[in-house]
């Protein structure tokens, strides 16, 4: 690729970071050569942000999406950022409530696609979820998106509800993540790049909760509730945190009266 191609690439990917989804679409189209896989998940992606803001279009524009990510797939299997655009990034029903978007710019092209086609698809498209998600670490093991997606993955399955969980396993038997393998993903995520994603150091402190190590949770969670505003995921993060930190001071005062009146 010519040093020209590269810098339009470099333009399509800053207007993307900005969520300029439409512009940096444009971008992509101007190149020359459609045929390359870089070019094409781009396109991919930044078709799925764009269904993402408005929904209408999502019976439209998945299909394209999908479609541009494995011809780019097919082009050159070991490209990391296209295994990770073809899996599940963005968990929203009919997946387990639980399993809410928790990072900007990564989506679901293979559980955006199985959406459209059922929650039966979207549930038997697990496996084939992960895959996409480990074939990601093996080509890069030091690539923190990908531990992190695979965190999500985890995490969204752990925290499923009794009959949700109870769904999953009827759908998918070999499907049974814990909130141990939630956690060590992330811990991976963030030891490859360290304050890549700020939704990381929350879901650490989800994770530490759940398993019962409130000291740590805490500690995750004042951490989160400190971080810079620089985007949503930043928004997201500072809010939630200090609504879990609101709960643990809650609860600390219940048990400070609960003392008094013993």
């Amino acid at each position: 690729m010519d040093q020209s191609s590269i810098e339009l690439l470099k333009k399509a990917d800053q207007l993307f970071e900005k969520d300029r989804f439409e512009d940096s679409l444009v971008v992509l189209k101007s190149f020359h050569d459609q045929s390359k896989a870089d070019v094409k998940w781009r396109q991919g992606r930044a078709l799925y942000k764009i269904c993402e803001k408005d929904k209408n279009r999502r019976q439209e524009l998945i299909p394209q999406a999908f479609q541009l990510v494995t011809e780019s797939l097919k082009l050159n299997g070991n490209d990391v950022e296209a295994h990770l655009w073809m899996q599940v990034f963005s968990f929203k029903k009919p997946y387990p409530r639980s399993m809410n978007p928790i990072c900007t710019n990564r989506a679901a092209l293979v559980d955006a696609k199985s959406q459209i086609d059922g929650l039966y698809a979207r549930l038997k498209s697990l496996p084939e979820v992960k895959k996409y998600m480990l074939n990601a670490v093996e080509i890069n093991p030091n690539y923190a998106h990908a531990w992190f997606a695979l965190g999500s993955y985890a995490y969204g399955i752990a925290s499923a509800t009794w009959y949700e969980q109870k769904v999953i396993r009827l759908v998918c038997p070999d499907v049974s993540e814990t909130y141990e393998e939630a956690l060590e993903h992330f811990l991976r995520a963030e030891q490859a790049n360290p304050n890549f994603c700020s939704l990381i150091i929350l879901y650490i402190g989800r994770c530490y909760d759940a398993l019962g190590d409130h000291d740590k949770a805490k500690y995750y969670f004042t951490k989160a509730s400190n971080v810079n505003v620089l985007n949503n995921d930043d928004k997201m993060c500072r809010e939630t945190a200090t609504v879990w930190l609101d709960k643990y001071s809650k609860k600390a005062l219940r048990i400070n009266d609960q003392s008094e009146y013993a």
